[in-house]
């Protein structure tokens, strides 16, 4: 028996979509996310790693294991980096940047439900 091109099709689908389950998130997880890349792009760019490492722990502790909440937090860490360049700021002190992750990384944790 031959497989035709539209039964393949359904296969790989049907596959792909057992394995990579949707995984909708709400406004606030996402404002979340985009906090927290939002500092990132900041705490590199101001040098400050602790917290930028810190961040990225807790992501990786916190958030399900999915490719497009990596790429949402990694674009807007991208975004920020860049704006905060273009604005010509002042780099805010290491104990308010990590005062601001911290608090971040709180609220993300409340939102993806998370113990501290």
């Amino acid at each position: 028996m031959r497989t035709t091109a539209p039964q393949l099709l359904f296969l790989v689908t049907v596959l792909v979509t057992f394995q990579h389950p949707a995984y909708a998130l709400s406004d606030s997880q996402t404002q979340s996310i985009i906090r927290l890349g939002e500092l990132n792009g900041i705490a590199l760019h101001c040098k400050h790693l602790k917290s930028a490492r810190h961040i990225k722990l807790s992501l990786a502790e916190s958030l399900p294991r999915l490719r497009g909440l990596g790429e949402m937090f990694e674009d807007e860490t991208n975004r920020s980096f860049l704006e905060f360049i273009n604005s010509g700021d002042s780099c805010p002190g290491e104990a308010t940047i990590r005062e601001k992750v911290d608090q971040a990384i709180s609220i993300m944790k409340q939102q993806f439900h998370k113990p501290e």
